[in-house]
């Protein structure tokens, strides 16, 4: 079945020249201040209220939000690793703790990113995510099998996997089933 792109996979904000967002209750401010390494996926120092607490890599970032209490900070990190390669956690800066939190996909493979076939990979995809409680994130997450093009120069997703909602507790760090979603 087929994804399309903007849903989620590379759509955002382009983080190179470091993003800040501020929470307009509490006026908590986390900033990502790119590192000078650089490359394909830069390095970010997290900064809350200019106080490093963690760090985070990726290329694009996109759909920031603070939980219902204020006290966290989600959005979503694409990571690229090649032409048809790329990869979606959900990050979290815990604002009480002072720590930051990777969200992967639930659901593992035995060798993500691994060829199907001369020019398809196969990707873990997190399409969306949304606060279910203060401290629990709802994803909606699958696979997708990539395949770069060569006559079109582009890349084309399908899904090769059902749509599952999981919840992610940040509290405990674990992952519960909700629902597989209808085709």
């Amino acid at each position: 079945m087929p994804v399309d792109p903007t849903a989620g996979m590379l759509t955002g904000i382009p983080a190179d020249n470091g993003s800040t967002f501020t929470n307009s209750v509490t006026k908590n401010s986390v900033m990502l201040t790119p590192q000078p390494d650089g490359g394909q996926n830069p390095g970010y120092d997290v900064l809350l209220n200019g106080t490093k607490v963690g760090e985070f890599s990726g290329y694009l970032v996109s759909v920031p939000a603070f939980s219902p209490n204020n006290a966290y900070l989600a959005f979503r990190f694409d990571n690229v690793c090649g032409v048809s390669c790329a990869a979606l956690s959900i990050n979290v800066t815990d604002i009480t703790s002072k720590k930051v939190i990777d969200i992967q996909t639930p659901r593992q493979m035995n060798n993500p990113g691994q060829n199907i076939g001369p020019r398809d990979i196969v990707n873990p995809f997190i399409e969306s995510y949304s606060w279910n409680s203060d401290s629990t994130i709802n994803l909606v997450s699958y696979f997708v099998k990539t395949n770069y093009n060569d006559i079109a120069k582009t890349v084309v997703y399908d899904r090769i996997s059902a749509r599952e909602v999981w919840n992610y507790n940040l509290v405990t760090g674990k992952y519960t089933l909700v629902q597989t979603l209808p085709e």
